[in-house]
């Protein structure tokens, strides 16, 4: 296991170090926090479906149209770091889903210090970190995360697919997290994606911005068999087509 960050690390994120210390020290026992599969899943749930809230609130969300993945969600961050959140129903989607919020600053705090990105993230700039990056046990977990969250397996086409939208500035960005998990899933498992590409249509946000979906296949007969022996979707639905495309 590798060291990923300190106590110290985290009190540069408050404006004062006493402060820092003062809200920190429930927390002591997190640090030094060490690098797993475990929280390179949240990592990717947070990158995903999830949602980090910085200054003021400094929160965690994470949403879903089933309790039940809200019950796993939950309990992963309670494994990891002994926090609990409160699930509601949302009122703001078009279709019933459920949200958890974990109220906890430092978490917050915590998981922004490992690239989580905070803000609206079509918005936002980030990276795979290195320690994802490099590791085929934290990348597998990130990976299967990531397709559970944002992946979708179309049984006709006989495909595995990526996408996330970002805003029409951040594309090179966006593309390149793409290549950073393509080659990853080279250099690991001997799994070759499509180059990633962009969707023709661009939409238009409420607020002015324009933004592109970018696209990644996984369509090699030969691969789909490894995606689900060696990273998996965790993703019931998902999991049952892509159990279709591998007899």
């Amino acid at each position: 296991m590798e060291s990923l960050i300190s106590l110290g690390d985290v009190l540069e994120t408050y404006r004062s170090k006493e402060a820092g210390l003062k809200a920190l020290s429930p927390y002591a026992h997190w640090f030094p926090l060490f690098s797993s599969p475990k929280l390179a899943g949240v990592i990717a749930d947070l990158m995903g479906d999830g949602h980090l809230q910085s200054e003021p609130k400094w929160k965690i969300d994470y949403c879903s149209k089933q309790v039940s993945e809200l019950n796993r969600f939950e309990n992963e961050i309670f494994t990891l770091f002994g926090v609990k959140g409160t699930m509601r129903r949302c009122s703001t989607n078009r279709y019933e889903s459920y949200l958890l919020s974990v109220c906890n600053r430092p978490l917050a705090r915590v998981l922004a210090s490992l690239g989580v990105p905070s803000g609206q993230k079509v918005l936002k700039s980030f990276s795979l970190p290195l320690w994802i990056e490099e590791n085929p046990k934290c990348f597998s977990r990130f990976m299967n995360r990531l397709l559970s969250c944002e992946g979708s397996v179309d049984v006709c086409g006989k495909a595995i697919e990526l996408k996330m939208a970002k805003s029409i500035d951040l594309i090179p960005q966006g593309i390149s997290f793409f290549e950073q998990l393509r080659e990853g899933m080279i250099s690991h498992f001997g799994i070759t994606p499509t180059r990633p590409f962009l969707e023709r249509a661009r939409c238009v946000r409420k607020d002015g911005v324009f933004t592109q979906g970018i696209r990644m296949k996984i369509k090699r007969a030969s691969d789909l068999p490894l995606v689900q022996e060696m990273v998996g979707i965790e993703d019931p639905e998902k999991s049952r087509k892509l159990a279709l495309l591998c007899p």
